[in-house]
């Protein structure tokens, strides 16, 4: 997977509608077209010049319904390398003036007729350089007709630096009920099964903190060793340092509070105490809760020099800190299924090419209304197998989730084993 998707960041919060947003949700055929609109949009910007790794503001979509197309922008800018910052308009009273001083005409903003000072302070507030509009507008089949929806997708990028427009995509996409599935590839080349309902969030930063400077050694090995199994969890850990300039937000927020003191010397042999005090902070439509909270503390044995000792005690600290994390980052999710989907690809993955296979097998995930979250559990290049974890919507899948996912990439069946 590209590394701007460990940028995906953004603070998902809802602002105002205009007065005439629809206040019904989008159909199942109207998310599908939006669907390929943005992706279509995403592909359009990735080829303009000077906006990939642009950190951006994305302006209230006009058209949109429930922060749908809001989201789907999202990961567009996001595909296309760049930092994407949603402002929460209810707790910011700047980005609450801006709207005021926006000129709606038509289903575009014009954002030319903001005052350029306003523009300026809420670029900084949120260290962006570019701003984002976009409009929606959707077309649905006649009675009688086979049911269908049209979706025109419209993008403009605004340079604060310079006020004027650098970047454009306008797409148009049609989804169609489809009159049967086609059928999913013969068993032999994927296996489903149940998994434990668990998830972990997806981007995690972690914020490791020392009482005083003798402790830093021991902080460093404590915070590798969280990193390193948090990662293995599947959880992105802390982000690029261009997210990091903007205001963006985490799903959860790791604090760890590291002390160390000489509990005895005896000529160069030391002995070691320790205690990380733990926090993990959750977050949620733009607001954080603490999710516990929990204390550590260890003697060690006794050493040759600070640094094996400082050593030792990280490796008996390590083993309860890191056990206590990943139970409390750990999310029940209620409602819901959870399966891994093997796959055996045709050949084994062993050039730049096939790599690109890897990715075109992520896709599909993002198309299923209802797949909550999902990861690459695991990929044998060798061997040519894909492990993904996934977390569905109970209910939206009768028939299995690898039928649906191949009948929404019926091509992908022609990569499998045979």
């Amino acid at each position: 997977m590209k590394a701007c998707f460990i940028f995906a960041l953004a603070a998902l919060a809802a602002a105002p509608a205009p007065a005439d947003r629809a206040p019904a949700a989008f159909g199942s055929l109207e998310k599908q077209a939006l669907r390929s609109a943005a992706a279509e949009v995403a592909a359009a910007l990735r080829k303009t010049d000077g906006l990939s790794g642009k950190a951006v503001t994305l302006m209230p979509v006009r058209g949109d319904r429930d922060g749908y197309a809001e989201r789907l922008l999202v990961g567009a800018l996001v595909n296309a390398g760049m930092t994407v910052v949603v402002p929460n308009d209810e707790n910011d009273p700047r980005f609450r003036k801006i709207l005021q001083e926006i000129k709606w005409d038509g289903r575009q903003v014009r954002l030319g007729s903001i005052d350029p000072a306003t523009v300026d302070e809420l670029g900084r507030l949120r260290s962006t350089q570019v701003f984002v509009e976009a409009a929606v507008d959707l077309k649905r089949s006649a009675p009688g007709e086979n049911p269908s929806a049209e979706a025109e997708l419209d993008v403009l990028a605004y340079a604060i630096a310079t006020k004027s427009y650098v970047g454009a995509a306008n797409k148009v996409c049609k989804a169609e009920k489809p009159v049967a599935p086609p059928p999913p590839p013969p068993p032999k080349a994927w296996t489903e099964t149940a998994a434990v309902c668990k998830i972990v969030p997806a981007r995690v930063k972690i914020s490791t903190k020392v009482r005083d400077s003798e402790s830093f050694p021991l902080a460093d090995r404590i915070d590798t060793a969280v990193r390193g199994a948090l990662s293995k969890a599947g959880c992105l850990v802390d982000i690029g340092a261009e997210a990091r300039d903007a205001v963006v937000l985490a799903d959860a927020v790791v604090v760890l509070e590291v002390s160390r003191t000489v509990y005895d010397k005896s000529g160069e042999y030391e002995v070691h105490e320790g205690k990380v005090d733990v926090s993990v902070i959750k977050t949620a439509s733009g607001g954080a809760a603490l999710a516990g909270k929990t204390s550590v503390e260890e003697r060690g044995a006794r050493k040759l020099g600070p640094a094996a000792a400082d050593r030792d005690l990280a490796g008996k600290l390590e083993g309860p800190v890191v056990a206590w994390l990943k139970k409390t980052v750990e999310t029940d999710a209620p409602g819901t299924r959870a399966v891994e989907l093997e796959l055996r690809l045709a050949k084994p993955i062993s050039t730049a090419a096939d790599m690109a296979v890897v990715d075109r097998f992520l896709q599909p995930f993002s198309l299923l209304d209802g797949v909550r979250f999902h990861r690459l559990a695991m990929r044998d290049d060798a061997g040519g197998r894909l492990r993904f974890f996934v977390v569905y919507d109970d209910g939206k899948f009768p028939g299995g989730f690898a039928p649906a996912y191949f009948a929404a990439a019926p091509e992908l069946g022609d990569l499998l084993a045979k």
